[in-house]
């Protein structure tokens, strides 16, 4: 994902994995307009958990258009846990 960001303060984005048979998220984090990738994608992670089915991946910008304008997500690659280190982030062709 990569972000356009004018000025590097407040929240620019939240992601995480949530659950909707058990009606709960099972992970989530934040990012600050600061540590957003810009001029090209990064990677961002969330901590290994288990995913049932019917569970669905969200990331949503956060009430801060003066700071962030965009955000784009080129694919999301879930890798098992037992594969080690996530694959190395890659600029789209």
């Amino acid at each position: 994902m990569r972000a356009e960001v004018r000025q590097p303060s407040g929240p620019a984005f939240s992601f995480g994995i949530y659950d909707p048979t058990a009606r709960r998220g099972l992970a989530r984090n934040f990012w600050a307009a600061a540590d957003a990738p810009t001029g090209g994608y990064g990677a961002i992670e969330l901590p290994p958990v288990r995913i049932p089915p019917g569970s669905f991946l969200w990331l949503a910008p956060r009430d801060n258009e003066a700071s962030v304008t965009a955000i784009w997500v080129d694919r999301i690659e879930p890798y098992p846990e037992s594969e080690g280190e996530p694959p190395a982030s890659k600029e789209p062709p």
